[in-house]
């Protein structure tokens, strides 16, 4: 019978210490419905630290609370940052919200004593959160992050004229081989170096298989220090490969496929005359 009233005892011990284990953004005083104190983030500039110019790499945005049930911020609070997975560390308090914050790369290098911002590599990666002082006396961290990554600014953004010949379709709705079309395309700047495509096939759909062109929300290529990252994909949930062939002045000649045999070659004039910036790929 001890044996069984031990066995009781370490049992409710356990679900005892399980009740303590705050995750982030949980209150531990309020049921799970009733608890909600989260970070809402607005007005992202930048987005990444330059990681061609560091001395004047910065970020900023705008925090506030978002308050739901039980738990309420008290106003305050601060924003703390990690760098590649690593400790946060506070650096900056917030006296009242929402609190509209730039922070340099040096300002970070300051109080993450580990970073050297000579050796930084576009593998790396600060986080940024808040730290919330409830009206209850409580602190409360929220899961909610910026990520800053590494990267360089990018403009290429805008709308081209591409002529586009060599197309194939793998059992297509017609013969496209020896057909040329022109059109324009558009690259909408997302911020952090990426772009929405407005057709990643630059007419191919339209000629081979008469349909509409190769898009979606997730039709996007990624400038990363001039490396072009392709991949994007289209409605279809086909993936687009890009390889850049030939950058002159204004004109961009690529090749392309998607992974259901398509394929064609573009070249893409720009319509404001500026030059192409020395991109590449793979």
């Amino acid at each position: 019978m001890k044996h069984i009233k031990f066995l009781f005892l370490i049992i409710a011990l356990g679900g005892f210490l399980n009740s303590c284990v705050v995750e982030d953004g949980e209150n531990p005083f309020y049921s799970p419905d009733e608890y909600g104190v989260y970070p809402i983030y607005t007005d992202v500039v930048n987005g990444f630290f330059d990681i061609i110019d560091v001395n004047s790499a910065s970020v900023g945005f705008t925090v506030a609370p978002s308050e739901s049930g039980g738990a309420k911020s008290n106003g305050s609070g601060e924003i703390q940052v990690n760098f590649n997975g690593g400790d946060y560390v506070k650096i900056a308090d917030v006296a009242s919200f929402p609190s509209t914050n730039t922070f340099t790369l040096n300002d970070v290098a300051a109080v993450l004593t580990e970073v050297n911002t000579a050796s930084l590599t576009l593998d790396d990666l600060f986080s940024f959160r808040v730290y919330f002082n409830l009206d209850d006396g409580q602190k409360l961290t929220s899961g909610s992050l910026i990520n800053v990554p590494m990267n360089c600014a990018s403009d290429f953004g805008g709308t081209f004229d591409y002529v586009s010949t060599s197309l194939a379709a793998t059992s297509g709705f017609a013969d496209c081989t020896t057909t040329t079309t022109t059109g324009t395309v558009t690259f909408t700047d997302q911020g952090g170096g990426s772009y929405l495509v407005s057709d990643l096939g630059f007419g191919q759909y339209g000629i081979c298989w008469g349909d509409t062109p190769a898009t979606s929300p997730d039709a996007v290529v990624t400038d990363s220090c001039l490396k072009l990252i392709t991949g994007g994909l289209d409605q279809y949930g086909l993936v687009y490969t890009w390889t850049i062939t030939d950058i002159s002045g204004s004109i961009l000649s690529l090749s392309w496929a998607n992974d259901y045999g398509d394929s064609g070659v573009a070249v893409l004039t720009r319509q404001d005359g500026n030059d192409w910036p020395e991109l590449f790929t793979e």
